[in-house]
């Protein structure tokens, strides 16, 4: 398919350049806008059951608004390693690298200056289809290796949002990359609890009281983590206050297929939006959003207000050769992909 001159709109501007907003859609009405900061997901529209488009992502209508909220991540995407590293620090063949710590002293979603607040080169190749690229430095952050990026996203005709990620290093380093949205299914600036969510895990990665998993696998038969049936976000809330921020596990091995299979379920029973994730990634981190509330806005943001199901290996397999592994070699590429399926259930619960 012959490539087309970037086409977008000025949506605001950061340091100094312009932030432009594309937009993707199919043959439904369905539409994602997206920014060339970040790769920021501003708004993702869907119809509901009653034929209305609905934005079932959380995001802001002036980029002004981003702007001291970067560390959130909000819709954006999140390298070059989502989650995080303990001590912020790995090695690779006897090698250690010292990455820059900014979670205490471990590293989340990529450092201090990650590629959620960078520019990515955008290419418009049709009205469904944008391609994002981006060039990390060798020793960017810390992490060895020039790593070149290219994430092509698409809105299908089956009304997916498909997100394609490919990365080549310069030099032995580990990757790792999530979508971040904050998904709130309704389309209002409501809570999440009404929704049903489902994960096909049989366990989490235990974890430390800094989020950084021991190593050790957790089933979660019997637990409030046991996520394997639908349940009502405001049910799992019930026996988990504080909310989830857990890795669920899709599968454990080191399988390099990049084949994508259904591996969880959100939806709402008032606009009747089922939204269906598939992955070929072995873990998909559930985020109930626990302090999105907290951020600066120029609306109130309700306690529990979306749901991120981010698709990505597990945090700290660098330091965890138990993991799935997240070394990518030069002769290498890094590949992932991910869709986010929409739907509707014809009638209430």
């Amino acid at each position: 398919m012959k490539e087309q001159s970037p086409a977008g709109k000025p949506f605001g501007n950061y340091q100094g350049r312009a932030v432009i907003s594309y937009s993707i859609c199919n043959k439904h009405g369905m539409e994602a806008h997206i920014l060339n900061l970040g790769g920021i997901l501003s708004k993702l529209l869907v119809p509901g059951r009653d034929g209305k488009l609905r934005n079932v992502v959380f995001g802001f209508d002036h980029f002004s608004n981003y702007v001291p909220n970067l560390d959130h991540h909000i819709g954006s995407l999140v390298g070059r390693y989502a989650n995080r590293i303990g001590g912020a620090a790995f090695s690779i063949n006897g090698q250690r690298f010292q990455l820059a710590a900014n979670e205490g002293k471990n590293i989340l979603h990529g450092g201090n200056n990650n590629l959620s607040g960078r520019f990515w080169n955008a290419t418009a190749i049709d009205d469904h289809l944008l391609r994002l690229q981006i060039e990390s430095p060798d020793g960017d952050e810390g992490f060895p290796g020039k790593l070149d990026v290219q994430v092509t996203i698409a809105v299908t005709d089956n009304n997916e949002l498909s997100l394609q990620y490919e990365a080549i290093s310069s030099r032995p380093t580990h990757v790792c990359f999530t979508q971040h949205a904050y998904f709130n299914l309704s389309g209002s600036p409501s809570n999440v609890l009404n929704h049903d969510v489902w994960v096909d895990a049989a366990c989490i990665t235990e974890t430390d009281n800094q989020h950084i998993p021991t190593g050790n696998y957790i089933s979660v038969k019997g637990t409030a983590y046991n996520l394997t049936k639908p349940i009502a976000i405001k049910d799992i809330i019930q026996k988990i206050p504080e909310g989830l921020d857990d890795n669920f596990v899709l599968r454990n091995d080191d399988d390099a297929s990049f084949k994508t299979r259904k591996v969880a379920g959100l939806y709402d029973p008032d606009s009747g939006i089922l939204m269906e994730v598939h992955t070929s990634e072995p873990g998909l981190q559930v985020y109930t959003a626990n302090h999105l509330h907290k951020i600066i806005s120029p609306f109130a943001i309700p306690l529990f207000p979306a749901i991120c199901l981010e698709a990505q290996h597990f945090p700290d397999s660098p330091n965890k050769p138990q993991f799935p592994s997240t070394l990518l070699l030069p002769d290498q590429i890094y590949r992932q992909n991910t869709r986010y399926g929409f739907s509707i259930k014809k009638q209430k619960d």
